[in-house]
């Protein structure tokens, strides 16, 4: 299985969606079950032999996105991980350049 790294712009994403979550519900258990939701998806996406997502050749070579709810994970893969990049809102028109500067993977891949 490839490992799983986020960004620090997806872990800044993920606070800001679990305050969201919490503040609109009033509720922080349901927003932490959203946020271990989506993190479960990200490690089956990296358990899985092939590459899941529509490709999303607008941000850069390599990118893909998946829709978890009313989010999108926009990722990509590495040959022995799998890099989450933001985790953005499906009603968000976010340009190209902005995701692409979130791609701040400290190890550099």
């Amino acid at each position: 299985m490839r490992a799983v790294v986020f960004t620090l712009h997806a872990r800044g994403d993920l606070r800001r969606i679990m305050r969201f979550i919490a503040r609109r519900s009033h509720s922080k258990a349901l927003a932490e079950d959203f946020i271990a939701g989506v993190l479960a998806r990200c490690y089956r996406m990296a358990a899985r032999a092939t590459e899941v997502g529509r490709p999303r050749p607008d941000i850069g070579p390599g990118y893909r996105s998946l829709p978890f709810g009313r989010y999108i994970i926009i990722h990509r893969y590495d040959p022995h991980r799998l890099v989450i990049v933001r985790v953005l809102s499906a009603y968000l028109n976010a340009e190209p350049t902005a995701i692409r500067a979130g791609d701040d993977d400290p190890d550099g891949a």
